[in-house]
């Protein structure tokens, strides 16, 4: 049963059908990788980190959920399942044994040691060419309204006013940006206190893109509008070209040089495994 649901998640993962619509090189392809994967698979599972692994039904409820996503609806599900001598238990304990090898995996990743401060400046000395920045950026926060003449406070009048008056309060104060951001506006990133990002020319409307770069570091200007609607605009910093000084990127690098010691250390774990050796 097992062997069948690997079969099918190969095939998925590979040509997004399941085997009994592959042709025949793709089904060889296909039981080639269910293959390499059951004979890791088995030899993990057969670790004391595997044993140690709790799955619940909760997770197991909802890996089976991405595996039926992944079909037009449950009738095509069935017929899948059918045809690979599966059925809903089998493939909720097939989904359970996978859950506990992901598990044993990430025992293995957490196993890496910790990127140290020493470690994050060294990379960063020794690789400047990873940390330039080759235009000028810009921190840009805003605020929106949007223009919808079906909600009397979002007709163009009363909108541009709200926004003139939230821009001239701002441009006085731009301290309080981001709790104005959260209070009246109507973009998702309200929720970040209106913060777009660090951004470079061409990322934004061509009409934000214009006010935004002729701004200088702290400046709020506004109404700016858009098809989107109206636009308050903080610039919150002005990044040159050139070097990324360390603290801009410190916690990303220490986030990617993390995750690859923790690849490292899986793949040394799995190498390790008695049988065939093999990498996931």
């Amino acid at each position: 049963m097992a062997d069948a649901y690997r079969l099918m998640r190969a095939a998925l993962a590979l040509f997004d059908a399941p085997p009994a619509q592959l042709e025949a090189a793709q089904r060889q392809r296909a039981e080639a990788q269910a293959e390499r994967e059951a004979d890791l698979e088995r030899r993990i599972l057969a670790t004391p980190e595997a044993a140690a692994v709790a799955v619940s039904e909760a997770q197991v409820a909802e890996a089976v959920a991405t595996i039926e996503g992944r079909f037009a609806d449950a009738a095509e599900l069935e017929r899948a399942l059918a045809a690979n001598g599966l059925d809903r238990e089998a493939l909720a304990a097939a989904a359970a044994e996978e859950l506990r090898v992901e598990g044993a995996l990430e025992q293995a990743a957490a196993r890496a040691e910790p990127v140290t401060d020493a470690e994050l400046e060294r990379f960063y000395r020794e690789h400047p060419e990873r940390f330039r920045r080759e235009q000028e950026a810009r921190t840009v926060r805003h605020i929106l309204i949007t223009l919808n003449d079906d909600y009397p406070e979002n007709r163009r009048d009363r909108a541009w006013s709200r926004a003139e008056r939230l821009a001239a309060e701002l441009q006085a104060a731009p301290e309080g940006f981001a709790a104005a951001a959260q209070r009246y506006s109507e973009c998702p990133s309200a929720l970040h206190d209106g913060l777009i990002g660090q951004v470079t020319r061409g990322q934004l409307h061509a009409e934000l893109d214009a006010a935004l770069f002729a701004m200088a570091a702290g400046e709020v200007r506004g109404p700016v509008e858009t098809a989107v609607g109206l636009h308050v605009l903080y610039c919150e910093a002005v990044h040159p070209p050139g070097p990324v000084p360390l603290e801009a990127v410190r916690e990303r690098l220490r986030e990617r040089l993390q995750a690859q010691r923790a690849e490292q250390a899986r793949r040394a774990w799995v190498r390790a495994l008695p049988g065939p050796s093999a990498t996931r």
